[in-house]
């Protein structure tokens, strides 16, 4: 599906639940034709009704109807737009802290839909619970480009995740608004490759850690930097999330590069006991695509994915051990730094490959951890 001028579409978000509190009873065939038609990244987006009450179950109705109906979502959006809210803004912020709850123990990953003005209306500029939560945001600004250089912070975010950049269009007979997510769906990750990393031989393995005792790197910094490779015997072929053609050694090495960072700050996990744990707590969509922001659970914190990012500033980061995990080897790999190596090159436990420095201008974007 094509629309007029915008280019291939690489994914929707249906609407799942209406303002008038009720399951949208076509938003589950829609998701469904979605799927059919090709578009890989499909989410659902909930219009909640506050004046009836329950946020909560509001969420949980829409997660059984979809699964239920065997549609598969990726997301949830909550809607928080000016329509109907309270007067007072900490009954609304309690209304939508229980949304974001509710779907947090249901294990679906979420965002907000809203922006600036609307968020400042119903719980005020500064309420930040869901960045805090690791949600994205999602805004809408009908200037007709797609680009974020209009976009004014607030809610905590300092960067937004999606751009609603058309509105009332339509396309292919149907009513759709266009949006814009840089670089693909940035918040999910999975690098594929035509040719895997072999697996390594048994003495070069990654660090060995036991329950009672991580095992640190110390080659780098004092930030004790632990190194795993995705290739490694105990857990190469284990397939990556639900997949059923991509193993760890094949396509997991942003996953790999999270676990050095969580085992670095002491939630010791390795790859193949990472990746157990992001099955069963939503931590891939589409079988094996990275949520990124999902071991926030396990006591870091997903910032943001940047671009642009100085040499300044990396150093800056990787000073106060920061996870900072680099896009490279043109967009198919991923790396976590571990300190700058002189001359715009930073020195990196790389999942996959042999190779200790990468410099800056090979840099594509970078997955930011606190």
């Amino acid at each position: 599906m094509t629309p007029g001028g915008q280019g291939p579409v690489e994914f929707a978000i249906v609407r799942v639940y209406q303002s008038g509190g009720h399951v949208d009873p076509h938003g589950a065939a829609t998701i469904k034709a979605a799927r059919v038609a090709g578009i890989k990244f499909v989410d659902g987006y909930i219009f909640p009704c506050f004046s009836c009450g329950d946020a909560a179950g509001q969420v949980k109705s829409v997660v059984t109807a979809l699964n239920e109906a065997g549609a598969e979502f990726g997301m949830l959006w909550y809607d928080i737009e000016r329509y109907k809210w309270s007067t007072d803004k900490e009954t609304n912020q309690q209304f939508i802290a229980a949304m974001i709850d509710a779907g947090a123990s249901l294990g679906i990953r979420a965002g907000i839909y809203s922006g600036h003005t609307s968020w400042e209306a119903i719980v005020g500029q500064s309420w930040s619970y869901a960045k805090e939560k690791g949600l994205p945001v999602w805004y809408a600004h009908y200037d007709g480009s797609p680009a974020f250089s209009d976009f004014s912070p607030f809610g905590g975010w300092t960067s937004p995740s999606i751009k609603q950049y058309l509105g009332d269009k339509s396309s292919c007979g149907a009513g759709v608004d266009y949006n814009w997510y840089p670089s693909g769906r940035s918040f999910f990750e999975h690098q594929p490759r035509s040719s895997p990393p072999l697996p390594l031989p048994d003495e070069v393995n990654s660090t060995v850690w036991t329950p009672n005792q991580v095992q640190m790197t110390t080659n780098v910094s004092a930030c004790g930097w632990v190194s795993y490779k995705q290739c490694d015997k105990r857990w190469a072929q284990e397939e990556l999330g639900t997949s059923e053609s991509n193993t760890i050694c094949r396509a997991g090495c942003a996953m790999s590069a999270v676990a050095m960072y969580l085992s670095t700050r002491g939630h010791a996990q390795t790859p193949g006991e990472l990746n157990k744990w992001l099955i069963s707590h939503g931590g891939y969509v589409s079988k094996d695509l990275l949520v990124w922001a999902a071991v926030n659970l396990l006591g870091i914190s997903f910032q943001s994915i940047e671009t642009g990012v100085s040499s300044a500033t990396l150093q800056a980061g990787l000073s106060a051990c920061h996870g900072i995990v680099a896009n490279v080897r043109g967009g198919s790999h991923w790396v976590l730094l571990t300190g700058y190596a002189g001359a715009d090159s930073f020195t990196v436990n790389d999942p996959g490959f042999n190779q200790a420095t990468y410099p800056l201008s090979e840099m594509l974007r970078f997955a930011v951890y606190h």
